[in-house]
């Protein structure tokens, strides 16, 4: 025996480098994981899934874990999951994402999507840390409201993003915010994170039921690499008996649970309750009143599910069928009617035809001895409903004509209306024509001219009264030194 071992000693010394070398190269060609990887194990489910089921890869697929079944009895975090590209020579690359990334391929999931979030929808933030929300990008025209709050505390939190098409909820997107002590939740993209638990939910993570059907759970699975399977620590808010099913919308239930050195996990399913054939039809439309100066918006109720309304500007409830609202203001008018379930629908018009811009524009009087004679000169966006002629005071009708004889007076003015009923007041310029009954009173035109009739009585008491002599000195004065020929008469 000892003869023997003398033999192979010296050989000895090279067998176990050998084996050691070995060894090596092994764990190096299978990606450092050894034999039996996850990921290993995973391409081969996800290649064997692709065969059975005779799908074409003609470009990018993702594929989530559930649709691979259960690998090795590993509980795998819940959006495990790989992505199969086609490359140019025909082949076919596996990657695998063995995390709770969230991935979502840009060809498989976002052709058909309203609102598409920026950055992740589950976001992991320390106590301190402030939260900037990265918001959203809006693949179509939609209006987005926002709703939800981030505190300090630790804790789940959750941001509502609803996509509003026409004033209908098209479209919700969520983004979980975690609040944590300290960053212990790392994922590195490819490995299996041991540092955190892994949560699986049953059953789709995407739930729809109708108005009335009961919300049945389906259960999930807790299991941590330390701690073991710890679904009896999973926390589940809101609680199921807190979610209305009679009453239209989408609850997003979050599952957490936390291991033994303090990291947490989470999964999320939406809940979405829909309207079954509800009875009920919502019109509205204006009508304009330009005489009175406002919108009638008619807004009728058909329907045997209608419990009742709210008009703009009133939360009290209004339980007729047809409703005329009078809108006095340009802007922006809200409807809301409830059916017997306690679902809400909005109806909003804009008004923007009443008009509030008064008429404009000139009138001038013409006067004599006797009587007054006006014209009116106006211009309106609506266009001119009537005038109304004030002299000293007194005020005519409303009537049609822009022109208006009236008595003598020393203050004349027009109200003009339009169409809408606003109303502008027009002060006349007055011209006064010479009153031939008194030769020394002449026009008073635009202005005093005291001065001129002072010089035309100086003329008269010179030179005589209805004399040759005034005549001409009056003719020269009026025409040379006035610069303005006005009709003179001398009576006999």
């Amino acid at each position: 025996m000892d003869e023997r071992f003398e033999k192979i000693k010296p050989f000895i010394k090279y067998l176990i480098p050998a084996v050691i070398l070995i060894i090596v190269l092994v764990i190096i060609l299978s990606g450092g994981k050894g034999f039996g990887s996850i990921e290993k194990d995973m391409v081969e489910a996800c290649k064997k899934y692709i065969s059975s089921n005779n799908i074409k890869v003609t470009g990018e697929m993702y594929f989530e874990l559930d649709k691979l079944g259960e690998i090795d009895g590993t509980e795998l975090c819940y959006k495990s999951s790989g992505v199969i590209v086609k490359s140019e020579n025909g082949s076919l690359k596996y990657t695998p994402y063995l995390l709770c990334d969230e991935y979502k391929s840009d060809i498989s999931g976002n052709k058909n999507r309203i609102i598409v979030l920026n950055g992740d929808e589950i976001v992991v933030v320390n106590r301190n840390e402030v939260f900037n929300d990265p918001l959203y990008e809006l693949k179509k025209d939609a209006d987005v409201i926002m709703s939800g709050k981030v505190h300090d505390e630790v804790g789940v939190y959750t941001i509502y993003y609803d996509a509003y098409i026409d004033d209908e909820l098209k479209e919700r997107a969520t983004r979980k915010v975690i609040r944590v002590d300290v960053d212990s939740t790392e994922t590195i993209s490819g490995l299996v994170n041991r540092n955190i638990p892994v949560i699986t939910l049953n059953g789709s993570t995407d739930v729809q039921i109708y108005l009335g059907e009961q919300y049945r759970e389906e259960g999930y699975t807790a299991y941590d690499y330390v701690d073991g399977k710890i679904s009896r620590k999973v926390k589940v808010e809101p609680k199921i008996s807190q979610i209305k099913t009679n009453k239209v919308g989408t609850y997003t239930v979050v599952y957490s649970v936390t291991n033994s050195r303090g990291n947490m996990a989470i999964a999320t399913r939406n809940i979405t309750v829909l309207n079954r054939n509800i009875n009920l039809n919502i019109s509205l439309e204006q009508i304009k009143n330009e005489e009175a100066n406002e919108v009638i918006l008619r807004i009728n109720i058909t329907g045997s599910d209608y419990s009742y309304m709210n008009i703009p500007f009133s939360s009290s409830k209004n339980y007729a069928t047809t409703y005329d609202y009078k809108a006095k203001t340009n802007g922006k008018y809200l409807f809301k009617v409830y059916d017997r379930y306690g679902n809400v629908y909005t109806k909003e018009t804009e008004v923007d035809t009443i008009d509030s811009i008064p008429p404009s524009g000139t009138c001038e009087a013409k006067v004599d001895s006797t009587t007054s004679n006006i014209t009116v000169t106006a211009t309106d966006n609506k266009g001119i409903s009537g005038y109304k002629y004030i002299l000293d005071g007194s005020g005519s009708d409303f009537i049609k004509s822009n022109e208006y004889s009236g008595k003598k007076a020393e203050t004349i003015s027009v109200d003009v209306k339009d169409l809408s009923g606003n109303v502008a007041n027009l002060k006349c310029s007055i011209e006064k024509i010479i009153n031939i009954e008194n030769p020394t009173e002449v026009i008073a035109c635009n202005g005093d001219r005291t001065e001129y009739n002072n010089k035309i009585k100086e003329i008269v008491a010179i030179n005589g009264a209805r004399t040759r002599e005034t005549a001409v000195a009056l003719a020269k004065y009026l025409s040379t030194e006035i610069g303005v020929k006005i009709p003179y008469f001398w009576a006999g």
